[in-house]
């Protein structure tokens, strides 16, 4: 929206008025108290709200809409687009392109695929597009899997010879993650997060972020069960 003041909000209400539009939301709800969004002197809440009942769908972009993300563990206790629309009971149908922050691949590819088909497409369990979410787990699609079957795990950021093993010992939340970014990529398919040197935060997930804190450690559930399983796994195998 180039306008700003009441040219912007005079297009606003007369948007809302007439409906049928694709509602576009980023960032959680706040649920602890109203004054956490305020908008011209009334609860940001109420003009979602009213935005909400026109919508013939709702686009939940980013993971704290989509899930509630960073603010969800803030005193504000940020919830997602998809239950501040039950609590309201407002029934629409509502795709989560999550992920922080949300993929412009993601974003203008649903966008796209409603105005093309008219339709919403095809979601996976977590209402996500199944286009981009939900197939294979990054750890699976890793180009570091090869050193996680090897049992090469990296433990010093210094040492160069360490510098493409598997971060599974550093915390990676890849085999929790199922996103698209292994193959998709970022920053026009230059790189993505396990490319340059950081760990997969599962940002397109549910538990992302109060789940998978702290980041950097292995002690956060799902890392460690699948680093103690491949040691198993590689026990049994020296002991055949």
């Amino acid at each position: 929206m180039a306008a700003a003041g009441d040219m912007a909000e005079e297009v606003l209400n007369a948007t809302i008025k007439e409906g049928g539009y694709i509602l576009i939301v980023e960032g959680a709800i706040p649920s602890a108290d109203d004054r956490f969004w305020m908008h011209a002197g009334v609860p940001g809440r109420h003009h979602f709200e009213e935005a909400a009942k026109k919508a013939t769908s709702v686009l939940a972009v980013g993971a704290c809409s989509a899930f509630g993300g960073i603010p969800r563990t803030t005193p504000s206790k940020g919830i997602s687009v998809s239950e501040a629309l039950k609590n309201a009971r407002i029934n629409k149908p509502v795709i989560n392109i999550s992920t922080c922050p949300v993929h412009p691949d993601h974003l203008v590819g649903t966008i796209l695929y409603v105005l093309v088909t008219g339709k919403i497409p095809e979601l996976d369990s977590k209402g996500r597009p199944a286009m981009y979410f939900g197939e294979v787990s990054m750890h699976d699609n890793c180009r570091r899997r090869a050193h996680f079957d090897a049992g090469e795990f990296l433990k010093d950021w210094n040492d160069p010879k360490q510098k493409n093993w598997c971060l599974l010992e550093k915390g990676c939340k890849g085999p929790s993650s199922y996103i698209d970014c292994t193959v998709r990529r970022w920053n026009d398919g230059i790189n993505f997060c396990l490319d340059c040197g950081g760990l997969c935060q599962a940002c397109g997930e549910p538990i992302f972020y109060d789940k998978v804190t702290p980041l950097y450690t292995v002690d956060a559930g799902t890392a460690e069960k699948v680093l103690m399983a491949s040691k198993s796994s590689q026990s049994k195998i020296k002991n055949s």
